[in-house]
């Protein structure tokens, strides 16, 4: 993956248009440097179906503006068939947080189709879709677009998504993520294509989302509804860099090792209820998310080992290290245990890239360290 240091340079907001109110519209967009930044009418859309059909995580309770826009325009189409069918998702296939969120970039903007085939099963779709018939789901939703008018709604708020645009590119300027996604994990596959997707509808949630647009490009996609990107660009679009690594940890853990297997899993056990309540209640989704961070405090510590806090009005609070205030101001009181042995172990793959290349290259000594380390708390 080739990428410059970024460059705020905004082009012209491309603006949603539409021929009429049952055609897809163009995303309002524009770019910062390589990173595109839009508000994008496939999660729009579908961000809106999961509200009506009572997803708590897309209730918007803390945007209460925008709830009560969304409510008075939108709110005689709840019993609409295809919000009824997401109601069901829910309670079928436990689709939510990021399941909507990887859906809707792997749906064609005008939704006539996917970007890839789902035979075999594309790896980046969230797999709680598995069950589902994602070809009548794509037909529900162009069903809802048609019959509510979804275009005229897009159309009409531009301005206000114009200004959203505008404030992230402005949070974009010096956070140099396309040089260290680029540097941190290595050569990839298939060539790279940057894209923030900014929103209000989940609560606060943030999705690190990606998908393969053709054979040779993936696109890289966090949905952020947060203010403050700084906590949450670098996770989120560290992801789907770490994802399929992460897997391949926990396979080769339990094939090598049974024993320091069962003891990963009692560690995970004393946190179960505490996962819970953040929505990382499975041993894949805890060690996932704990593998992510440890690689996203690499960011901080070679990008921005200093920050200045500016979200209280009448003070600026600088942090002279910015990793050991997340470490242990964030991550330990939200019960990530692991994040700091990993980010520790993570010097031997920064101290010899030429050895390890890609994070995938890695998986091994990460391997070896899970199994020292779980024999001592059986």
């Amino acid at each position: 993956m080739k990428m410059k240091n970024i460059i705020i340079t905004v082009a012209a907001l491309t603006v949603g248009v539409a021929a009429n109110a049952n055609e897809a519209v163009v995303p309002v967009s524009a770019m910062a440097g390589p990173i595109e930044v839009r508000v994008d009418p496939n999660f729009e859309l579908i961000g809106m179906v999961c509200h009506l059909a009572g997803y708590a995580e897309y209730g918007m309770s803390g945007n209460r503006e925008e709830r009560e826009a969304v409510r008075e325009r939108f709110g005689s189409y709840t019993n609409h068939p295809t919000v009824k069918a997401f109601a069901e998702y829910r309670k079928k296939f436990y689709v939510g947080y990021d399941a909507p969120a990887s859906l809707s970039v792997h749906l064609k903007p005008d939704l006539s189709g996917y970007f890839t085939s789902l035979d075999p099963w594309p790896e980046r779709l969230d797999g709680r879709w598995k069950k589902a018939d994602l070809e009548k789901i794509r037909r529900q939703l162009v069903e809802f677009r048609d019959a509510s008018r979804f275009g005229e709604w897009y159309v009409s708020r531009t301005g206000i998504y114009s200004a959203r645009i505008r404030d992230t590119i402005k949070q974009l300027g010096g956070l140099r993520l396309p040089e260290w996604l680029s540097r941190y994990y290595g050569p990839q596959k298939y060539k790279s294509r940057l894209r923030v997707v900014v929103t209000k509808l989940p609560d606060g949630h943030n999705f690190g989302v990606s998908v393969q647009v053709s054979d040779d490009e993936v696109l890289y996609s966090p949905v952020i509804s947060c203010n403050t990107l700084i906590y949450v660009l670098p996770h989120e679009f560290s992801h789907p860099f770490t994802d399929a690594p992460g897997k391949r940890i926990l396979r080769e853990l339990e094939a090598k090792c049974p024993d320091a297997f069962a003891g990963f899993k009692k560690e995970f056990g004393n946190v179960k209820d505490l996962m819970a309540r953040q929505a990382y209640g499975s041993i894949p989704i805890w060690w996932g998310e704990s593998f992510n961070r440890a690689n996203e405090m690499r960011y901080f510590r070679s990008c921005l080992p200093k920050y200045e806090d500016r979200s209280e009005k009448y003070r600026i609070i600088t942090y002279t290290d910015m990793v050991e205030y997340l470490l242990e101001g964030y991550e330990k009181k939200r019960g990530f245990a692991l994040v700091r042995p990993l980010y520790n172990l993570l010097d031997k793959y920064e101290a010899d890239r030429e050895k390890y290349k890609t994070l995938d290259d890695f998986v091994p000594v990460v391997v070896d360290f899970l199994v020292e380390r779980y024999p001592k708390v059986r």
